[in-house]
């Protein structure tokens, strides 16, 4: 159960808007229902379509992880390298806006054109390198599961909430909106900022430091 009342960053206030359960009631462009309901059905219905075809349960549970570190690692790449580019051109889902209007709720939640892409070119490449029905849709399962895990924990980062699993993940991402945004780039886990030395050496910030 979240609640998103007025979120105060540099001196500005947003009007007060609920999420309660999974009732998001959001009067924004972009919200959390659409992807949660296709890309949820399409993790789930991937994974069922896997199983069901010749597919081996260990095989198809291990895919199912690949595919969700996977997307880990496209987070991360994403976010780094396209949404801090130097180059505002390549800043594909207008990333220095977010970071400019964090309590911006409408700007949490990644477009959708881009979510579809993406999925389209992991399906591909996921192909090419299973060349089997089963195998591709255990990984198109695991990383359907991870971008939907992604939405949902940037946008408990960006609103007050008292759930202990989104503690530690909204520091790390409050340290990523407090200074340069050059760390902490992972939003679903800090692993890969641990692998290529990105972790923030800073170890809290306040509520007023998400900018």
């Amino acid at each position: 159960m979240f609640y998103l009342t007025h979120i105060r960053g540099q001196g500005e206030s947003i009007p007060t808007r609920t999420f309660v359960g999974m009732s998001a009631k959001m009067s924004t462009t972009r919200t959390l229902w659409l992807p949660t309901l296709l890309f949820g059905l399409l993790s789930a219905g991937s994974l069922v379509f896997a199983y069901n075809h010749n597919g081996t349960s260990a095989v198809l549970m291990g895919l199912w992880g690949l595919g969700f570190v996977l997307w880990t690692f496209v987070e991360y790449c994403v976010h780094r390298f396209l949404g801090h580019h130097p180059d505002p051109r390549w800043d594909i889902d207008d990333h220095r806006y977010h970071h400019r209007h964090p309590t911006q709720v409408s700007e949490l939640v990644f477009e959708y054109r881009f979510s579809a892409t993406t999925m389209a070119l992991f399906t591909t490449i996921a192909w090419i390198a299973t060349k089997d029905a089963s195998n591709c849709f255990a990984l198109i399962s695991g990383f359907s599961l991870g971008y939907l895990c992604y939405e949902w924990i940037h946008m408990a980062t960006h609103v007050p909430q008292h759930i202990p699993f989104f503690s530690r993940r909204t520091q790390r991402h409050r340290r990523h909106h407090s200074g340069t945004g050059k760390c902490d780039y992972g939003i679903t886990t800090g692993f890969w900022d641990c692998v290529f030395r990105t972790t923030s050496k800073k170890k809290e910030i306040t509520n007023g430091s998400l900018r």
